[in-house]
């Protein structure tokens, strides 16, 4: 089965794990299965728009490395704020992780 970005760009095997790992960073192992997508999330008030895209330095994670990238985040979860997680927002983007459940 593959796994394909929201949006399409990218698209990975789902029983190859490795080249998540090595190439996105990706919180996966070999025996786990990707559950989650992660995507960066920011809101502009005075604009009116929001922010959403997949977050690429850790697109897909498995349901213990979301509950670990969650217990230990660091920062507010509000807009125009910034999150450090061990795991998703590799590059301190402005906004926090939200996750949406993969399709079985």
């Amino acid at each position: 089965m593959q796994l394909v970005s929201r949006r399409g760009r990218r698209t990975w095997d789902r029983s190859d794990t490795t080249s998540l790992l090595v190439g996105s960073g990706a919180a996966l192992t070999g025996s786990e299965a990707a559950v989650f997508e992660a995507f960066l999330y920011d809101h502009y008030a005075e604009l009116q728009q929001e922010f959403y895209e997949q977050d690429f330095t850790c697109p897909f994670l498995c349901e213990a490395h979301k509950n670990e990238n969650e217990a230990r985040a660091q920062g507010a979860r509000v807009p125009r704020g910034v999150v450090r997680y061990p795991y998703t927002n590799r590059h301190s983007a402005q906004g926090y992780t939200k996750y949406e459940r993969l399709k079985p």
